[in-house]
């Protein structure tokens, strides 16, 4: 046992010789436990708890053989719950759960040996999803989605080990698809899409290897064609036609390589 200078119990340790091995409980100088928790062979075991001054938990931790393993979770001042986690060998390994200062959720995740793996979700005040990503061994790797304030999608797309790949899409706030792209090794190549607010198509393209290529053409808002221009390689390489609000041709030429032919 030890004491505070008010001579107030400040700890209680079970021992066997010099070695600490059972029950430990600690005090405030005012008689209120602050830390309990076990010894296994003078190191902590299984369950510890601590409290602050008026009683409330603080946080608990789990260990094996004095390291991290298991269940970890740490509270407010008010005692809500604002960070749950789980470790396996002193590194964080398992769900991991956060809450604002309300006790409500604002991300779920999952850790594998100590780094991000899995899909990771991050909620809004109101408990609605704002944000996934999908991890593989720390790296983004898989999909994501965002959504806005009302939980519509906002947008999706994929990663792999780290880069964007595959089809990407993104919404307006009421009206359907706002534009679609593709991509290889993070850069663009692919399919080139893009919608008015009305959800009439505005631009129709094609990216290779992050440049454009093949026919591009645009289009106005009520649907009539604004340009149609050929590229290779991003430079003008064919017809490049212009046209007038009411769909009538205003212009066209030929390039060859950037330079009119």
């Amino acid at each position: 046992m030890t004491y505070h200078s008010n001579g107030q119990l400040a700890s209680s340790t079970d021992m066997i010789g010099n070695v600490r091995h059972g029950k430990h409980v600690a005090y405030s100088p005012s008689g209120e436990v602050i830390e309990k928790g076990n010894y296994e062979d003078n190191r902590k075991s299984s369950k510890w708890s601590w409290f602050d001054k008026a009683g409330q938990p603080d946080s608990v931790r789990t260990y094996n053989k004095g390291m991290l393993s298991g269940k970890s979770v740490d509270y407010s001042e008010s005692g809500n719950k604002i960070q749950e986690m789980t470790y396996r060998d002193h590194k964080y390994h398992g769900k991991t759960i956060h809450y604002n200062t309300d006790g409500k959720k604002t991300l779920i995740g999952e850790y594998r040996n100590g780094i991000p793996h899995g899909k990771w979700t991050w909620l809004s005040s109101t408990g609605k999803k704002e944000r996934l990503v999908t991890y593989s061994n720390g790296i983004k790797d898989g999909s994501v989605t965002i959504w806005n304030d009302a939980g519509k999608n906002v947008m999706t797309g994929t990663y792999a080990n780290d880069k964007k790949d595959g089809e990407w899409k993104w919404y307006h706030d009421k009206k359907g698809l706002d534009s679609l792209i593709q991509y290889t090794d993070d850069q663009y190549m692919g399919k080139y899409k893009k919608w008015h607010v009305n959800g009439e198509k505005a631009v129709v393209g094609k990216y290779q290897n992050g440049f454009k290529t093949g026919d591009w053409k645009w289009y106005t808002i009520n649907g009539n064609l604004d340009s149609a221009i050929t590229y290779l390689s991003g430079t003008y390489n064919g017809s490049v036609e212009k046209y007038h609000r009411n769909g009538s041709l205003q212009s066209e030429a030929v390039y060859v390589l950037g330079k009119i032919a």
